[in-house]
């Protein structure tokens, strides 16, 4: 008779101690679904004038500078599971510039308050919009790419 009622009250006690650990785990949202709906990225846009750096030899890019600072480092929020494009996007058109083509997962050119319009082959026959995320280029498109919380998106114009 002991031994029984050990073995209930053993069993009795692994049940509390098991809904303590889940209650506690719902409570204080340390399970996967409870994670924020948002995530944190940071975006930065180089630009350039208009030129021909085929005629007049002045290539402009992120590696040798020469670039202009379109949008400095902000913090951009957007929903958990989206994409560079659509923060590239959001940050963009916060600042009056519009990305022609990012829809279409490629950055053909973007467009300025200032009405100016540069992107591939305004700057010679290399030139275009290429993004990296972290410091590296993705080999996906802008609206292929998922971003995690934290991620550096940095936009750069070259040629």
């Amino acid at each position: 008779m002991k031994s029984n009622f050990k073995k209930k009250s053993a069993l009795i006690l692994i049940c509390v101690m098991i809904f303590s650990l889940l209650e506690s785990n719902f409570i204080f949202g340390t399970d996967k679904q409870s994670k924020s709906a948002e995530i944190t990225v940071y975006f930065t846009a180089f630009g350039d004038d208009v030129h021909d750096s085929d005629e007049d030899g002045n290539v402009h890019n992120y590696e040798v500078g020469g670039l202009q600072t379109w949008v400095s480092r902000e913090a951009v929020t957007v929903e958990r599971g989206s994409t560079a494009g659509q923060a590239i996007k959001k940050s963009l058109s916060e600042h009056g510039l519009q990305a022609n083509g990012i829809d279409s997962n490629y950055i053909k050119s973007i467009n300025t308050p200032w009405e100016t319009r540069v992107g591939e082959f305004t700057n010679g026959a290399k030139s275009g919009w290429e993004y990296s995320v972290n410091g590296a280029r993705p080999q996906l498109g802008v609206q292929e790419y998922t971003l995690e919380d934290g991620d550096e998106i940095v936009l750069p114009l070259y040629g």
